[in-house]
């Protein structure tokens, strides 16, 4: 009977692997937060609305 028993496939994962896991999930998903939060909010201000291209002045050696 114990013949029919199926073995898991994979090795059963140890506590402080999960724990290491699930902080650095719980980091990744922080940093996306303050990213977003950051990106939402903007902090470029507003890009310029006059001037433009110029010409420059060329001097011409001859």
């Amino acid at each position: 009977m114990l013949a029919n028993r199926r073995r898991p496939r994979f090795r059963p994962v140890s506590v402080s692997f999960m724990k290491l896991l699930r902080r650095a999930l719980m980091a990744l998903s922080m940093a996306g937060m303050i990213a977003g939060a950051l990106r939402i909010r903007g902090r470029g201000g507003v890009a310029p609305q006059n001037g433009g291209w110029r010409e420059l002045p060329l001097d011409d050696p001859s």
